[in-house]
């Protein structure tokens, strides 16, 4: 899977919503590093498995984050900005997959236990799930 979410002018006046971005991942860099950066607060991004920069195929510019589809990830502290509540969120980005195996998660957030607090997942029939949990053990699942 390769991400790489939209290419921004840092500029508020580009986009009335600039200023709400809490994490932009570009995908910027040179094909095989693991430098990955975040645009927005320069939050520490640390890659897992072979999670990396790709120059094979990008949206915007000349390269991608690449997952192998084996234990591949992007991890950050957890922030209060990160703890999605009642108000409006947006979770934006460009996939490519190049299968669907296993029902790969293109996005989540994880509680300190280890549960799933939200989701996106790729479905194999071509469906995206979106999953959050209500409270402990309870959980929610549209698409």
């Amino acid at each position: 899977m390769l991400l790489n979410p939209h290419r921004f002018a840092i500029s508020g006046s580009s986009d009335p919503n600039w200023g709400s971005v809490t994490l932009l991942l570009k995908g910027i860099g040179t094909n095989g590093s693991t430098s990955i950066i975040d645009s927005s607060y320069a939050r520490a991004i640390t890659p897992q498995g072979n999670a990396q920069i790709s120059t094979a195929r990008s949206k915007f510019g000349t390269s991608s984050i690449r997952f192998d589809g084996s234990g591949d990830a992007l991890t950050t502290a957890m922030v209060s900005d990160f703890a999605f509540g009642s108000g409006d969120f947006t979770v934006e980005g460009w996939y490519w997959l190049d299968n669907r195996d296993g029902d790969p998660y293109l996005f989540s957030t994880i509680n300190s236990d280890g549960t799933i607090r939200m989701a996106i997942q790729a479905m194999s029939g071509g469906n995206l799930r979106l999953y959050t949990a209500v409270s402990a053990g309870v959980g929610a699942v549209f698409g």
